[in-house]
């Protein structure tokens, strides 16, 4: 995989030495990127998609796009052929947040829900051949989904240079079958007992924190869901 960007080597002289099944991530990037100083697709980006050399969106924080940039790419019918969130510790708070906004961006600038999700599940399978089996829902294959709520409404989405648009669907996750296992995902807004769901905090080894609302006593607390094996381990008799 390359990550393009602020190199000394011009970006068209990297592209000339990939091969069919390279990746190059930050497809979308403003300097060195895909586009000339006109804002025309480079032949050479051309000639490596033909190659079978593939482009990945990777979002990120730093230089990766601008919605400018994603404009002249698409409106020049260059299309990712996968998305990823390139996401950071620091992005779980500012930009990326998770890979389900990363997505709904694509909503906003157009593609379709099948070629979003395409470009995140198959495509991104295909180009990597240890998944090569995963991202499908053939049967025999790995049940390994993930389940979302296609929301309608106002979104606010944020490029790296933070110019903000406005979207109106939104891929909220619902639920995930991993190995065959389900397991729903505690989204803002459900509802447990008296405690709605605000946002999550954060997750580790020993489960998962959620910022929540206690609706009797009007006040904000924290709640900690433990993993299947630590609830086994730490049981009371």
């Amino acid at each position: 995989m390359v990550h393009i960007g602020d190199s000394v080597s011009p970006f068209a002289k990297i592209l000339e030495r990939l091969e069919q099944g390279d990746v190059v991530t930050h497809v979308y990037a403003p300097i060195n990127g895909i586009l000339d100083a006109n804002g025309r697709l480079l032949p050479q980006v051309v000639q490596a998609r033909r190659r079978g050399v593939l482009f990945d969106f990777g979002n990120g924080r730093r230089e990766h796009f601008t919605w400018e940039t994603v404009d002249r790419g698409l409106q020049a019918g260059f299309l990712p052929d996968t998305l990823s969130s390139d996401l950071t510790t620091a992005g779980r708070t500012e930009q990326v947040f998770d890979f389900p906004n990363v997505l709904s961006k694509f909503l906003m600038l157009g593609l379709t829900l099948d070629q979003v999700i395409a470009r995140a599940t198959v495509n991104a399978a295909r180009a990597l051949v240890p998944f090569k089996n995963l991202g499908t829902l053939r049967p025999g294959s790995v049940a390994d989904l993930a389940i979302f709520d296609l929301k309608n409404g106002a979104f606010e989405f944020l490029d790296n240079v933070g110019t903000k648009r406005t979207g109106h669907q939104r891929l909220i996750p619902y639920a995930t079958v991993f190995g065959g296992k389900t397991r729903v995902t505690l989204r803002p807004g459900l509802r447990l007992g008296p405690y709605e769901i605000l946002s999550a905090l954060g997750a580790g080894g020993l489960g998962e924190v959620y910022k929540a609302r206690d609706t009797r006593l009007d006040r904000t607390v924290a709640i900690k869901v433990l993993p299947a094996s630590a609830r086994v381990r730490f049981a009371v008799p």
